[in-house]
């Protein structure tokens, strides 16, 4: 079994996708290029918990997480059996994207996650 991220970034933002009308508004409507940069992410104003994440676990490897708080070490681990989902990028289970509820479901059978606490 392997676990595949390809890209992974994950907002907590109800819709970080959403137009954000920040800077010149024309119209009611914020331009192009904000709605752009909003859909891809590169909206300052989006506070991102983790982003670009690309990472390997092959069968049979154990990893361990460490950090600061706050600094996405549950929202990563939240990714690896499928109880979250990337807000961009994929998460593969053995070639499977989890954003599919039957993957994830087994996903979750399959890989053990251990809290500090």
């Amino acid at each position: 079994m392997s676990i595949v991220f390809e890209s992974v970034s994950y907002s907590y933002e109800d819709d970080p996708s959403q137009e954000r009308k920040t800077g010149v508004i024309k119209n009611g409507k914020a331009s192009e290029s904000q709605v752009e940069a909003a859909a891809w992410g590169a909206d300052p104003a989006t506070v991102w918990a983790i982003r670009d994440i690309n990472l390997t676990l092959n069968d049979g490897e154990l990893l361990g997480i460490a950090g600061h708080t706050g600094s996405g070490k549950s929202t990563l681990i939240q990714h690896l059996n499928g109880l979250i989902h990337p807000t961009s990028g994929r998460v593969l289970i053995d070639g499977q994207d989890m954003a599919d509820k039957k993957v994830a479901a087994f996903a979750r059978n399959q890989v053990g996650i251990v809290f500090q606490y």
